[in-house]
């Protein structure tokens, strides 16, 4: 599943541009950023401070304890500046394992998922003849790479064209938001019923 961390600097005076925040690591494998960096006034224990946030979104592939070292700010040395380097505390999570195992099916441990279908099929069909379907999955909370193949069995006496799939990914106030759409082509080798799933 997706682990959403935001990482907040707190200054008196605004950031020089060239300062950078680098993003916190899940045992060692960077975040994705999620969003654009976000600057206003805030407080922190009764004091005002500008406030520097960005948003970012961890994906634990392992269930376990897990180390999140947090962000890094940079500074240039400019010789105005006492610290030119701050790090974020590093963190311990645990990853629980999946909440249902199955082998006829997947785990996907998302926020959000749809499921849409669609049909182009004629009112007669004959063997040689091609039908389309389009299946595509949305999911928040994973990235694109790690949805499944969406039609897996291909029943006997139908030929599938699988060749157009696309995988896409946007970034929301909610983490990641992936698609996988499979756009399929049906024939029929023969005539009879068939079933697809």
């Amino acid at each position: 599943g997706q682990l959403l961390y935001t990482a907040r600097v707190y200054h008196l005076e605004p950031l020089p541009v060239s300062a950078r925040i680098e993003p916190p690591t899940l045992n060692g494998v960077p975040a994705r950023t999620v969003g654009e960096r976000r600057e206003y006034e805030g407080e922190f224990r009764g004091t005002p401070y500008l406030v520097t946030e960005q948003q970012y979104a961890l994906f634990p592939d392992q269930e376990g304890l897990a180390m999140i070292q947090g962000p890094s700010l940079h500074l240039p040395d400019r010789g105005d500046h006492a610290i030119t380097e701050l790090l974020g505390e590093t963190l311990e999570v645990e990853v629980l394992p999946p909440a249902f195992r199955s082998s006829q099916g997947q785990w996907l441990p998302a926020e959000r998922l749809s499921l849409e279908d669609n049909w182009s099929t004629p009112e007669t069909l004959q063997p040689g003849d091609r039908i389309k379907r389009v299946i595509r999955l949305t999911v928040t909370g994973l990235p694109a790479e790690q949805l499944p193949e969406l039609m897996t069995q291909e029943p006997d006496g139908l030929f599938i064209d699988r060749s157009n799939v696309e995988l896409s990914e946007s970034e929301t106030q909610f983490g990641l938001v992936s698609t996988r759409t499979e756009t399929l082509f049906i024939e029929p080798l023969a005539t009879g019923e068939f079933t697809l799933a």
